[in-house]
C-alpha cells in the first residue's frame, strides 16, 4: 500500500493531544508517517508529543505562530508519503480511519477525499447539539465537493505540492474552505460520510460563538472574492442572519413600542420554521426537551453568524508577497528523525 503522511498541527494543544495521539499510534494502516508540528505553544503540549515521538512519529517546532495554515505547510513540506492526511489535535480516530480514509483513492479521478466526525465530549449538551447540527449538514452535502474539513481529509502529494494552504488570513477559519474551492476547480474531492473521527467540540457557549463567528468571516470573504462553496449552510441558514437582526431590532423596538413585539412573536415563528429540520432531527436524536435547549444554541448561532458576515464584509483579503520572500515561521527543532 502507498504510504500516507499523516499531519497534525498543534497550538497550546495539551487539553486534548495525548487522546489525540493515543489513538493515531494504533492505526491499523500499514505505511504511515506523523508529522505533529508545533507553531509556537506557550502550555506543556511538546512535553506530552515527545512521549509519543518515534522513528514513524516526528515532532516539528516553530519558532513562533504564525498559524494553522503555516503549521499544514511545513507538515506538507517535510511529508515523505504518497498521500498526505490531516487531522486536528482534539480528535480521536479509529483504528481503521486511515485505511478507510485512503481506500477513496483507488478511484484514479479522486484528488482528495473529506470525511465527517461525531462527537467526543458527548457529556455536554452543546457539544451533542453542534455534532448533531454537523451530522445534518454533511447529509446533505453532494458526493463531489469543494469544501473540505481539515480534522478529517486527505489529498494526494502531487496536488498538494501545487496547490497548498493560504496562509494570509489568520485568525479566521479560511483555509480548508479556501483550499478545498481551489482544488475542486481542477479536481474532483470527494465526500465520503462514512469515515469519521471523533472530535471535541467547543463546550462553553463563548468558544461556539467565537468558532462559528470566524467561520462564517471566512465563508464570506470568499464568497467576495468570487468563490463559492458548496450547499454547507444552505439557504434556510443564510435566511437566519437577517430574520435574527430582524428578531434582535424588533425586541429593542418592543420595549418603546409595544406593538412592536408582535413583530418579535412573528419572526421569532419564522426562525422556528426556518429550523424546523434541525429542531426534528434534535429531537429524534435526543430527548423532545432537548429541542428547548436547542433553540439557545441557535440563537447563539446566529449571532456569531451575523458579527462574522460583517466582519468578513468588511475584510479585506490580503494577498500573499508576490515573491514569497515574507519571513515564515521557521523550523527550530525536529524530533524523532
Amino acid at each position: 500500500m502507498s504510504k500516507v503522511t499523516i499531519v497534525i498541527p498543534v497550538y497550546d494543544a495539551a487539553e486534548h493531544i495525548g487522546e489525540c495521539l493515543s489513538s493515531i499510534v494504533r492505526l491499523d494502516y500499514p505505511d504511515f508517517e506523523v508529522l505533529v508540528v508545533d507553531d509556537g505553544s506557550r502550555d506543556r503540549t511538546c512535553d506530552i508529543v515527545n512521549r509519543y515521538v518515534s522513528s514513524r512519529l516526528r515532532l516539528i517546532r516553530l519558532e513562533k505562530n504564525s498559524g494553522a495554515a503555516r503549521a499544514r505547510n511545513v507538515g506538507i513540506g517535510q511529508a515523505t508519503g504518497d498521500y498526505i492526511a490531516f487531522t486536528d489535535s482534539d480528535c480521536v480516530v479509529e483504528p481503521d480511519w486511515l485505511t478507510r480514509l485512503i481506500r477513496n483513492f483507488e478511484d484514479p479521478r479522486i484528488a482528495g477525499v473529506s470525511g465527517v466526525y461525531r462527537t467526543w465530549n458527548k457529556h455536554s449538551s452543546l457539544a451533542r447539539f453542534i455534532g448533531h447540527d454537523m451530522a445534518l449538514r454533511h447529509q446533505g452535502l453532494p458526493d463531489t465537493i469543494s469544501l473540505v474539513g481539515t480534522f478529517n481529509c486527505a489529498f494526494t502529494k502531487a496536488v498538494l505540492d501545487v496547490d497548498r494552504f493560504d496562509e494570509t488570513q489568520k485568525g479566521i477559519f479560511w483555509e480548508d474552505v479556501e483550499l478545498g474551492y481551489r482544488i475542486s476547480r481542477k479536481h474532483t474531492i470527494r465526500m465520503d460520510r462514512d469515515t469519521f473521527v471523533y472530535h471535541n467540540h467547543p463546550s462553553t457557549l463563548s468558544g461556539y460563538f467565537k468558532r462559528q463567528r470566524i467561520r462564517a468571516a471566512g465563508q464570506m470573504i470568499l464568497r467576495k472574492s468570487g468563490g463559492e462553496t458548496d450547499n454547507y449552510m444552505g439557504w434556510t441558514s443564510v435566511m437566519q442572519i437577517p430574520v435574527t437582526g430582524l428578531l434582535y431590532a424588533s425586541m429593542i423596538l418592543g420595549l418603546i413600542r409595544p406593538p412592536w413585539l408582535l413583530a418579535t412573536l412573528g419572526l421569532a415563528g419564522v426562525m422556528v420554521g426556518l429550523n424546523a429540520g434541525l429542531l426534528i432531527y434534535m429531537a429524534r436524536e435526543e430527548r423532545p426537551s432537548f429541542m428547548i435547549r436547542s433553540t439557545l444554541y441557535i440563537l447563539v448561532r446566529n449571532t456569531a453568524w451575523i458579527f462574522g458576515a460583517f466582519q468578513g464584509l468588511f475584510s479585506r483579503r490580503r494577498q500573499p508577497p508576490a515573491d514569497d520572500s515574507s519571513p515564515p515561521s521557521k523550523i527550530v527543532e525536529v524530533l524523532g528523525l
